[in-house]
C-alpha cells in the first residue's frame, strides 16, 4: 500500500513537471523575438572578435619577422645614426661621455659623432655631453628622461688595462621610445643605435673599419605575440553568456510581476517544482547558446577553438552558464518589476567584467618568478574566486595563451599544466559557489517581503513542518469533526468576552452618551423632534434621501389593530442590541413605537451634541470616534459575537473570517472583519471602490499575508495552512492573469494538469470548461487575440478547473456582452452545489440573482450582512404599486388603500393620455425586518404580509367600483439598497470626522488656556476693572454726580494689592498690557 501510494505521489509530480516543462518551452519558442535574439547573439559577439581578429593578421606589418624563413639574407648593421630629437624638453644630446675630464675617451667619442655626421660639440645641445662618473650620468638622466639617445661609459678600471692592450667599455641607451617603426617597441635602440654605437667605437679603437651583418635563423611561419581573442575573447564571450542571462532574469520578474507565478501558486505548484522547470529549460537553452559560440568560433577558424581540447573549452562556457542561471534566480528574489532587471543586469555585468578582468592576475606568476601580489594579498586569490566571472576570465585567458603560444590545452593536461589554479580547480569552484548563490535565493524567495505572495519566517529552514510539509501540520492538529475544528481550536485559546472588546466598548460609549443626552427636545408638528430635523438639514445632502415616511399616532394604532403589535419603527438602519435600551429624545418617537430602536439620525446627533460639549467628554468621544467608525449593524455584531464566540455559527459554515485585518503603512484596508460563508452557498461581497473587496479576496487566496487575524476555509488556516488549501480552491482574480503565448486550450489543460485531473479524463474537462463559457470555438487562440469579455470567461473557466470545493470569484463577469453574462450566471449557480463560492461584483443585479448571502463593506469593514430579501425589507423603500385609476376618484382610492394597509404613502399623480384616468403611484413602507416570512418569533410580519394580502385582492375585486382599470406591484432592487446603505454610512462617518474634529479643538483650546501667562491673566482684569468702573462712573453720574477720576483712581488702588503689593511689579505688568492692547 505504502510502495503503491509512493508511485502514485512520483507518477503525479512526473505529471505535473512534464506538463510545466512543456509549457515553458512553448513560451521559449513562441515568443520570437526572444528566440531570434537568442540565436543571433552568439554569432554577432563571435563576428565582433573575428573583425578585431582581422586587424591583428600575422601577413601585414609584422610579416617581415612572422613570415617564414627557410633561407633568412644577411642584412648590414645601418652604417648611419639619427641625430637626438627633443621630445620632454627643447634640449637633447647625441651622445654622453663618462669620464668627460679624460680628453682621450672625449676625443674618441667625437671622432664616433663626426665619422656618422653629427654634432662634436661638448656640453651644448645637440653635441656631446660629458660627466666625471657614471653615477652623475644616471643621477642626470633620472632628472632628465629622454634628453640622451645613448652613451659611452668608460670607467677608470677599464682605462688603466689600455697599456695592457685590454680596452672595454659599456654603451647604455635611452629605452623611451624615439624611433618606434615598425611596431610598438622600440626596435631602432635595440636593433640598430647600439650596435652601430659598439661598430663605430671599435673602428676608432682599432683603426680598422668592420663590415657587421647579422641574419634570422630559419624557421617556419611564426604566431604573432598579439592575439585577438586573447586582447578580446573572454570580454565578448562574457557578453554573450551574460545576454543569455538578462533574458532568464526577464522570464522570471516578468511572471512575478504579472501574478503569473502567484496563479501557478494558488492552484498548488510547489517552489521547487516551479524553479526546476524553469532550470531545466534554461540549461537547454544555455547548452544551445554555448555550442553556438563554439561553431561559430571554429568556422571563424580561431585558434582559441582549433587548438584547445573541446571539452575545455564546452565545459568552461557550459559550467559558468548554469552558474549564471543560478544568479538569475538570486536576483530575481531581489527585483519584483520588470523595469528593475536592466539596472541590475548592467550593474552586475560591469562589476563582472572589472572584477574578473583584473581578479584573473591575482593567479598568475611574474616571469622572473613570484605572485603579482604581496604574500599578504594572496587571500583575495580566494576571495575574488567566490565570484563565477573571475573563474571564467581565468579559464578563458589560460586557453587563449596555451592557443596563441604552445598548442593548445588538451583534456589531459586540464589538471596538471600549472600549480596555480588549473581548470578544474576553477570549475570545482563554479559549481559549489553558484550552488551557495541558488541556495541563498530560494530562501529569499520566501522570506523576503513582495507585493505578490506571501512570505515566510526567516528561521523557516528550521522549522521540522517545513521539510515535512502541511502532512505533520495536519496530523498535529486535533480534528473534531466537522469545518470550523480549526477555527474552533483557535477560539478556545481566547475568551470569548476578550474577543468581543469592539462591540462592548461601542455599546459602552454610546450609552455613556445617551445617558448625557438633553431629552427635552420638543418634537415638530409633523412629530419628528428638533435635532433629528436640524441634524438632517445641516448635513445630509437631502433630506428627501435620508429622511423617511412621515407617520402619527393615529397610523400607528391603526396598524396595532391588525398586526397586533404595540408599533413598527420607520424604515432606518438597524441599530446594536444596546440602542434598544436606550431612551428616546422624541416623545412622538416614543408614541409611535415604544419598544423599538430609536432614530440613526437622532443619535448622530445626540453625537454631535455630546461632542459639543466642553465638559467631561473627551475619553466617550475618543472611544465612540475610534471604535465606531462605522455604524455597527444588528446582524454584524451577531455575526461578530458569533465568531468570536465560537458558538451559534451553522454547522455548515466551511469559511470563518475571524478578525483579518491588513494595513498599508498609515492606510487600513480592511479592518478587523468577521465574516463566514456557508458551504453550498454563494456569499457576495459589495462596496464601493477602495471599501477593501479585493483586498479581503488576496488574503483569503494567499497574495496577501494579514496584518493581524486569520481565516479558515474547511478547517484550514489561510496563514498556516495555504499549501494545504491551495489544491482544493479556484480562483479568478480581479485582473487576468494570463499567458499571452500559450492557447485557451493550453490554459486549461494546465490548470487541470495541476490540479490532478487524471489523464484519461483531462481532455474531457478542458472541453467540458471551454464549452461552459462558449469557448470551445476558439480554444487555439491565444489571450492577446481574444477581447475583454473572452479573457474574462477563460479565467472563470480555470477557477472552476478540477471542481475545487471553495472558489474565488473577483468581478468574474466585467467586460462581458449582456448574453454571455447570463450564461457565466447559469454556470456560477450551478457549480453552487458542493463547494462554497466567494463572490465579488460591482453589479447589484448579479449579486441579487447569485447571492444567497450579501455583505457590503465601507471603509474596510463589514456594514450590513444578510440576504438580498433581508436587505431589501431592511433598507428598501418598499413595495411600489402602480395604480390606473379615474381622475375622479383618485382622492377616494388613497383612503380606501390605507384602510388596508396603514404604511402606504402616495408619490406622485401624472395625467394620461386618456384624460379620464391618472397614474398613481404608491409606496408600500416596510415593516420590521427579518430573515423570512416563516420565522415565528416575527408575528407581526406575517400579519403585514396578509394585509398586503388582502389589498391587491381588494384591488382585484373592487377595481371597477373603485374606477381602477390596471394596477402593478414592482420590488425594491438591490441597488437603491446598496445606495442607502452608502449614504446611511458617509452621514454616519461624517459626523464621527466633525465630533473628532471637536474633540480636537476643545482639548487644543483647554491646552492653550493652560499655558496663558499670568500677565495676560492680569490684562484680562484689568479690562474687566475698568469695564465694571466705567459702569459705576455712568450710575453716579447720573444720580450723585461723581467724576469718573476718583473710581478710577479707587481701582487702580486695588491692582498692587492683586499682585502682593508690589508697586513696581504692577506698573510692569501695565506697561505690558497697554502695548498688548495696541
Amino acid at each position: 500500500m505504502a510502495l503503491r501510494r509512493l508511485r502514485e505521489r512520483v507518477y503525479h509530480w512526473m505529471d505535473r513537471f512534464a506538463v510545466m516543462v512543456t509549457r515553458n518551452v512553448r513560451l521559449v519558442y513562441r515568443d520570437t523575438f526572444a528566440l531570434v535574439l537568442l540565436l543571433l547573439v552568439p554569432l554577432l559577439f563571435t563576428f565582433f572578435v573575428f573583425i578585431a581578429h582581422l586587424s591583428y593578421d600575422d601577413d601585414s606589418i609584422f610579416s617581415r619577422t612572422t613570415g617564414p624563413k627557410l633561407d633568412p639574407p644577411a642584412e648590414p648593421i645601418s652604417s648611419l645614426l639619427e641625430p637626438c630629437r627633443a621630445v620632454q624638453s627643447d634640449v637633447c644630446y647625441n651622445f654622453a661621455v663618462v669620464p668627460g675630464s679624460n680628453a682621450t675617451v672625449v676625443g674618441w667619442v667625437q671622432q664616433v659623432a663626426e665619422r656618422f655626421g653629427l654634432s662634436t660639440a661638448i656640453n651644448t645641445p645637440g653635441g656631446i655631453v660629458t660627466f666625471e662618473t657614471s653615477d652623475a650620468l644616471n643621477v642626470f638622466m633620472v632628472a632628465n628622461p629622454n634628453v640622451t639617445q645613448a652613451a659611452y661609459v668608460f670607467e677608470p678600471a677599464q682605462l688603466r688595462s689600455i697599456d695592457a692592450g685590454l680596452i672595454s667599455f659599456t654603451v647604455q641607451y635611452n629605452q623611451s621610445c624615439q624611433q618606434s617603426f615598425p611596431g610598438f617597441e622600440c626596435y631602432y635602440q635595440e636593433e640598430y643605435l647600439v650596435p652601430t654605437m659598439i661598430a663605430a667605437m671599435n673602428d676608432v679603437l682599432l683603426g680598422t673599419r668592420l663590415n657587421l651583418t647579422r641574419a634570422f635563423m630559419p624557421h617556419p611561419k611564426l604566431q604573432s605575440a598579439l592575439d585577438a581573442f586573447e586582447e578580446f575573447g573572454p570580454f565578448m564571450m562574457f557578453g554573450a553568456l551574460v545576454i543569455v542571462f538578462v533574458y532568464f532574469l526577464m522570464v522570471l520578474v516578468g511572471e512575478k510581476e504579472l501574478k503569473l507565478r502567484e496563479a501557478l501558486k494558488m492552484i498548488g505548484l510547489s517552489q521547487s517544482l516551479y524553479f526546476l522547470s524553469q532550470g531545466v529549460v534554461f540549461i537547454a537553452v544555455s547548452t544551445l547558446s554555448v555550442l553556438l559560440l563554439y561553431a561559430f568560433g571554429a568556422i571563424f577558424q580561431f585558434q582559441f577553438y582549433l587548438k584547445n581540447a573541446f571539452g575545455t573549452v564546452f565545459f568552461t562556457y557550459w559550467i559558468f552558464a548554469l552558474s549564471l542561471i543560478c544568479w538569475s534566480f538570486f536576483f530575481y528574489a531581489c527585483l519584483s518589476r520588470s523595469n528593475q532587471v536592466s539596472i541590475a543586469a548592467f550593474v552586475f555585468f560591469i562589476l563582472s567584467y572589472l572584477l574578473g578582468s583584473s581578479g584573473s592576475y591575482l593567479y598568475y606568476d611574474k616571469p622572473s618568478g613570484g605572485p603579482f601580489v604581496s604574500q599578504s594579498l594572496l587571500f583575495l586569490r580566494y576571495v575574488f574566486a567566490l565570484l563565477s566571472p573571475v573563474m571564467f576570465y581565468k579559464c578563458v585567458l589560460d586557453l587563449s595563451i596555451y592557443s596563441a603560444v604552445f598548442s593548445g590545452l588538451q583534456w589531459s593536461q586540464r589538471s596538471s599544466y600549472t600549480n596555480l589554479w588549473p581548470l578544474t580547480q576553477c570549475w570545482t569552484w563554479m559549481i559549489w559557489t553558484s550552488l551557495v548563490v541558488l541556495a541563498l535565493g530560494l530562501y529569499l524567495d520566501n522570506v523576503l517581503p513582495n507585493m505578490y505572495g506571501v512570505s515566510l519566517p526567516w528561521w523557516y529552514p528550521f522549522s521540522l513542518a517545513y521539510w515535512r510539509g502541511d502532512l505533520l501540520h495536519m496530523q498535529q492538529r486535533q480534528r473534531c469533526g466537522g469545518w470550523l475544528c480549526g477555527r474552533r481550536n483557535a477560539s478556545d485559546r481566547t475568551s470569548g468576552v476578550a474577543d468581543d472588546e469592539f462591540v462592548e466598548s461601542t455599546i459602552a460609549a454610546i450609552t455613556a452618551m445617551q445617558r448625557r443626552q438633553d431629552t427635552a427636545a420638543e418634537p415638530d408638528e409633523k412629530g419628528v423632534a428638533g435635532p433629528d430635523k436640524t441634524f438632517t438639514a445641516a448635513v445630509a445632502p437631502s433630506s428627501e434621501a435620508l429622511s423617511t415616511a412621515d407617520h402619527s399616532p393615529k397610523i400607528a394604532t391603526q396598524l396595532d389593530e391588525i398586526d397586533d403589535t404595540p408599533g413598527v419603527d420607520t424604515p432606518k438602519l438597524v441599530l446594536p442590541p444596546s440602542f434598544s435600551s436606550s431612551s428616546s429624545s422624541s416623545s412622538s418617537a416614543s408614541a409611535v413605537n415604544q419598544t423599538a430602536t430609536t432614530s440613526f439620525l437622532e443619535r448622530i446627533q445626540s453625537f454631535v451634541e455630546q461632542a459639543r460639549e466642553p465638559s467631561s467628554r473627551s475619553s466617550a468621544v475618543r472611544e465612540a470616534s475610534n471604535e465606531t467608525n462605522l455604524h455597527v449593524d444588528r446582524d454584524v455584531a451577531a455575526e461578530r459575537q458569533a465568531i468570536l464566540s465560537g458558538e451559534g455559527l451553522s454547522t455548515t459554515s466551511a469559511l470563518v473570517i475571524r478578525r483579518l485585518t491588513k494595513r498599508f503603512r498609515k492606510q487600513v484596508a480592511v479592518d478587523d472583519l468577521c465574516l463566514s460563508a456557508d458551504h453550498g452557498a454563494l456569499t457576495c461581497l459589495l462596496g464601493p471602490n477602495g471599501s477593501g473587496k479585493t483586498t479581503t479576496f488576496n488574503m483569503l487566496t494567499g497574495v496577501f499575508r494579514p496584518t493581524a487575524g486569520d481565516a479558515w476555509a474547511y478547517g484550514y488556516s489561510i496563514t498556516k495552512e495555504q499549501q494545504t488549501l491551495r489544491p482544493i480552491m479556484g480562483v479568478c482574480p480581479q485582473h487576468d492573469i494570463l499567458w499571452p503565448h500559450l492557447t485557451a486550450r493550453e490554459h486549461v489543460y494546465l490548470f487541470a494538469t495541476l490540479k490532478g485531473i487524471p489523464r484519461v479524463k483531462r481532455i474531457e474537462e478542458v472541453n467540458r470548461r471551454l464549452e461552459q463559457v462558449d469557448l470551445l470555438r476558439v480554444a487555439t487562440m491565444y489571450p492577446r487575440e481574444m477581447s475583454g469579455g473572452m479573457r474574462r470567461r477563460l479565467s472563470v473557466a480555470l477557477a472552476l478547473v478540477g471542481d475545487p470545493e471553495i472558489v474565488y470569484l473577483d468581478e468574474p463577469t466585467t467586460g462581458m456582452d449582456p448574453g454571455m453574462r447570463r450564461a457565466v450566471w447559469n454556470m456560477i449557480a450551478a457549480a453552487k452545489p458542493g463547494r462554497t463560492i466567494v463572490h465579488t461584483t460591482h453589479s447589484m443585479e448579479e449579486a441579487d440573482v447569485l447571492g444567497d448571502r450579501i455583505a457590503i463593506m465601507y471603509r474596510g469593514r463589514l456594514s450590513v450582512l444578510g440576504t438580498p430579501l433581508r436587505l431589501k425589507h431592511k433598507f428598501g423603500t418598499g413595495y411600489r404599486l402602480s395604480v390606473t385609476v379615474l381622475a375622479i376618484q383618485s382622492d377616494a382610492l388613497d383612503e380606501r388603500l390605507r384602510s388596508f394597509y396603514p404604511l402606504i404613502r402616495r408619490l406622485s399623480v401624472s395625467r394620461l393620455a386618456d384624460q379620464r384616468y391618472v397614474l398613481c403611484e404608491y409606496e408600500l413602507a416596510p415593516l420590521e425586518s427579518i430573515e423570512s416570512p416563516s420565522d415565528g418569533e416575527h408575528p407581526e410580519l406575517r400579519r403585514s404580509v396578509r394585509a398586503q394580502q388582502r389589498l391587491f385582492e381588494a384591488l382585484e375585486s373592487q377595481s371597477a367600483d373603485w374606477g381602477v382599470a390596471d394596477f402593478s406591484v414592482s420590488g425594491t432592487s438591490l441597488e437603491s439598497v446598496f445606495i442607502r446603505v452608502f449614504e446611511l454610512n458617509e452621514l454616519h462617518q461624517h459626523a464621527m470626522e466633525a465630533a473628532e474634529r471637536q474633540t480636537r479643538t476643545a482639548d487644543a483650546s483647554r491646552q492653550r488656556r493652560a499655558r496663558i501667562p499670568a500677565w495676560l491673566g492680569w490684562c484680562a482684569l484689568r479690562r474687566r476693572s475698568r469695564r465694571s468702573s466705567t459702569a459705576d462712573d455712568r450710575s453716579t453720574t447720573d444720580t450723585n454726580d461723581r467724576p469718573n477720576n476718583d473710581v478710577m483712581s479707587d481701582q487702580e488702588t486695588t491692582k498692587p494689592a492683586i499682585l502682593d503689593g508690589s508697586r513696581e511689579e504692577a506698573r510692569v505688568l501695565q506697561a505690558a498690557c497697554r502695548s498688548r492692547e495696541h
